[in-house]
Order: structure tokens, then C-alpha cells, then sequence
């Protein structure tokens, strides 16, 4: 018995050795479609966003991520239109793709479109990517900087607004926004992962 213990752990470590893994880098832009329409009139904060990967993800000649290949989206927020013009909108987001090993990769949105099978590069460059929170952090100091040139602008706004009257009014409600079946989606890795296979 502790000879097949001892023959199954050697067996395992030489199989691990043997798994061989790839760089898929920071910059490198998945093609997806949606599957389903994502409309501003039925999506609600949290739902899914099914879609489908439309070219391969191909690393070293190694096919990471095959066509077919599924990756869901989540909405983060959304609003119905409604009276007065008042458009309605989604925002959403694709925070990881997995790949075969069980590993996932940090994404966000680069494009949509609802064009099909809009062309895209296979790259950008990776100074682009904002990369999640990070990116927002770093900026701080220059949004503080920025932040006082901004102010009286935003004053005369706000004055404005407050006394300006008349004109025409919008009584009709605004338009949903919509994103059909098949649209083209780009989806950006924004941190460099690798990938075992």
C-alpha cells in the first residue's frame, strides 16, 4: 500500500513537470458576440451578460481560448428611458475569462458594437488599458491638481441651470438603449496571466 502511495505522488510530480505554460499579455483583445439582446427596458444591475468568443486566442501557435468559447458579462447598472427625453442606458462589465486550466484573467470592455463581426486588432498597445482600480488610484494626484481649474466652470454651470427658463420642453419619453444579438464585443486582458497546459 505505501508503495502505491509512493508510485501515485511520483507519478503526479512527473506530470506536473511536464505541464508547460504561456504568457498571454496585457493588452491582448478578445472578439466576442453577444448572445442575447442587452436592452436599458429589461436589464436590471447584476444580470448576466452571455457571450461567445468569435477568434481564437492563439499564443505561442497555442490555442488558448477556442472559438465558442463562453464568457459572461454583468451589468452594474441600468436605467429604463422615461418622460422627458430622458435616454436609458446600461453599464456593464467582463471582469475575468477562464481559460482550460481553471485559471482566470483580469478584462474589462474595451468596445461594443451592434455591428457584426466588427474587425479588431489582436492587440493594443498596454499603456491603454486602464487596468481596474489601480489605474485610478495612480491618476489621484493629477485629479487633485485638476480639480481647482475645474471649479469655476462648474459654478457657472449650476448658476446657469438654475435661473435658465423657457425654451422647449421634451414631453415625450426618451429612447432605450439597446445592443442586439450578435453584436461585436472587444474585451481587453488587463493584467499579463499564464496560462498551463
Amino acid at each position: 500500500m505505501r508503495t502505491l502511495s509512493i508510485v501515485c505522488i511520483l507519478l503526479i510530480l512527473n506530470q506536473s513537470s511536464q505541464a508547460q505554460s504561456v504568457v498571454v499579455r496585457k493588452g491582448a483583445v478578445l472578439k466576442f458576440a453577444t448572445v442575447a439582446e442587452l436592452s436599458s427596458e429589461t436589464a436590471r444591475k447584476g444580470d448576466h451578460v452571455p457571450l461567445v468568443l468569435t477568434r481564437p486566442l492563439v499564443v505561442d501557435g497555442i490555442t488558448l481560448l477556442p472559438i465558442g468559447t463562453q464568457a459572461y458579462g454583468r451589468v452594474t447598472k441600468a436605467r429604463k428611458a422615461g418622460p422627458k427625453c430622458s435616454r436609458g442606458f446600461v453599464e456593464w462589465q467582463v471582469d475575468q475569462v477562464r481559460f482550460a486550466d481553471a485559471s482566470s484573467t483580469l478584462t474589462e470592455i474595451y468596445f461594443s458594437t451592434a455591428r457584426l463581426d466588427t474587425p479588431m486588432p489582436e492587440t493594443i498597445d498596454s499603456s491603454r488599458v486602464q487596468g481596474g482600480r489601480h489605474d485610478v488610484l495612480d491618476a489621484l494626484p493629477e485629479l487633485i491638481i485638476l480639480a481647482p481649474l475645474a471649479a469655476p466652470y462648474l459654478v457657472a454651470y449650476l448658476i446657469s441651470s438654475l435661473f435658465h427658463r423657457g425654451g422647449p420642453s421634451c414631453a415625450v419619453n426618451g429612447t432605450d438603449y439597446v445592443l442586439p444579438a450578435g453584436s461585436t464585443v472587444g474585451v481587453v486582458v488587463a493584467k499579463k496571466h499564464s496560462v498551463r497546459y
